[in-house]
């Protein structure tokens, strides 16, 4: 073993679940234990929160729509030295969320496992002169 140690790629500080609805956000905080809270709705985005002090990775899944936008800018909006968003199960979206995740990457965060056809949809808005 040379004496190398193999460091993880998160020393975790914070877990935070969050759902997002209609007209309530549910938010549970996890400090690495492994617990999971179900989180249920046909409309509802889960976002998943890690962060080390020196980056945080935000994992987002199911639909994400306007009205949950306020939260998610809530949750990107705490200092960290890097952001990521990882969108690999996000399902659905509409333009607020596609012109806000193009505000994101232009301020620096990184889109990690973009959906292709979300990526899609941000580059023709581009393209178009929309956003």
């Amino acid at each position: 073993m040379l004496g190398l140690q193999q460091q993880p790629p998160f020393n975790l500080v914070v877990f935070q679940r969050i759902a997002i609805g209609h007209s309530h956000a549910h938010v549970s905080t996890e400090l690495g234990n492994g617990t999971h809270r179900n989180l249920a709705g046909a409309d509802t985005v889960k976002i998943d929160k890690k962060a080390d002090g020196e980056r945080t990775v935000i994992f987002l899944a199911g639909r994400i729509r306007s009205g949950g936008l306020d939260e998610l800018r809530m949750q990107i909006g705490q200092d960290t030295k890097a952001k990521i968003l990882d969108l690999h199960e996000v399902t659905l979206v509409d333009i607020d969320v596609v012109r806000f995740l193009n505000s994101c990457e232009e301020a620096g965060i990184t889109l990690a496992r973009c959906p292709p056809y979300v990526r899609e949809w941000i580059l023709r808005e581009r393209a178009e002169g929309q956003l």
